[in-house]
């Protein structure tokens, strides 16, 4: 197992507005790999702050990438966007754009080769949805509703990566703020890969599954954990959430989650989804 963590995240991105993105990436990947980490999560969503997000993708940098990765003997993985893209959106055009959005990044970092895209399938509308409190026939009907409307993105997507070349399986869906067993679904009819927010499933997001179910479910299509804690607790009779915590900080249970890797024959990229000096103390946690 290799433990990862992401770049850009947004607390790191914000100390790093006004630098150029080309220049940042492979300054990061790089302290990260001083650092100890042997895989690198890139997120697409925060190189769009940067003056010239296109410098991520020059053969400059992508060539730093690709020598830091042999230097180091490194892993990449890519999270494609989930920030103003939408791919269970009811509006047609805003579907088919983030379609577009998402295959234009994947061919422009191919050459990296990552071991994954980690999608988050649905969006915020859907997410808002499977919070709301509703009559169950109407919540049903919503829940059914932006789920239909993703397994259509997630099928076009698929489509897109095969003309790449790219198989589906390097697709890994993410558990999300939406019932995770549509994912799981998803996953058996586009033959995709899972990956697993240990996190988002703790807080309750995913709201039809335990971190236990969410493994025995998934069974051989993990690609990517993502680990973080999680505070949960009840401030003056209100439930107050906050995930994307260090380990040790919250309710995770560590060595629960640690037998399920191992049951499960884990072997691919734990990723600690937290911003830097809190992955690098978090890191110590678990080694």
């Amino acid at each position: 197992m290799r433990i990862g963590v992401p770049v850009f995240w947004f607390t790191d991105l914000l100390n790093h507005i006004g630098k150029g993105a080309g220049e940042s990436y492979p300054k990061q990947v790089l302290e990260a790999a001083t650092q100890g980490f042997q895989h690198i999560e890139l997120v697409l969503n925060t190189h769009y702050f940067f003056p010239d997000p296109n410098q991520l993708f020059s053969k400059e940098c992508i060539q730093a990438l690709l020598e830091l990765k042999e230097q180091f003997k490194l892993t990449y993985s890519v999270h494609l966007p989930f920030w103003s893209v939408d791919p269970s959106s009811h509006i047609d055009e805003i579907r088919n754009a983030t379609v577009e959005t998402m295959a234009c990044l994947i061919e422009n970092v191919i050459e990296l080769d990552p071991i994954t895209y980690v999608l988050h399938a649905t969006g915020e509308f859907a997410a808002e949805a499977n919070k709301m409190k509703l009559p169950p026939e109407q919540k049903e009907f919503l829940i059914k509703f932006f789920a239909n409307n993703s397994r259509n993105f997630v099928k076009q997507l698929v489509k897109n990566l095969s003309e790449l070349g790219v198989s589906s399986k390097k697709l890994a869906l993410e558990s999300v703020k939406f019932p995770f067993k549509f994912s799981i679904e998803m996953a058996e009819e586009f033959d995709t890969s899972l990956c697993i927010d240990v996190g988002h499933i703790l807080a309750g997001y995913t709201t039809d599954v335990n971190i236990k179910e969410a493994f025995q479910l998934s069974k051989d299509r993990i690609s990517e954990i993502h680990i973080h804690d999680v505070v949960k607790r009840m401030d003056d009779g209100k439930l107050f959430i906050k995930d994307h915590m260090p380990l040790g900080s919250g309710i995770l249970d560590t060595k629960e989650v640690f037998g399920l890797l191992k049951e499960a024959k884990f072997c691919g990229p734990l990723v600690l989804e937290l911003k830097f000096e809190d992955a690098v103390s978090s890191k110590k946690l678990i080694i």
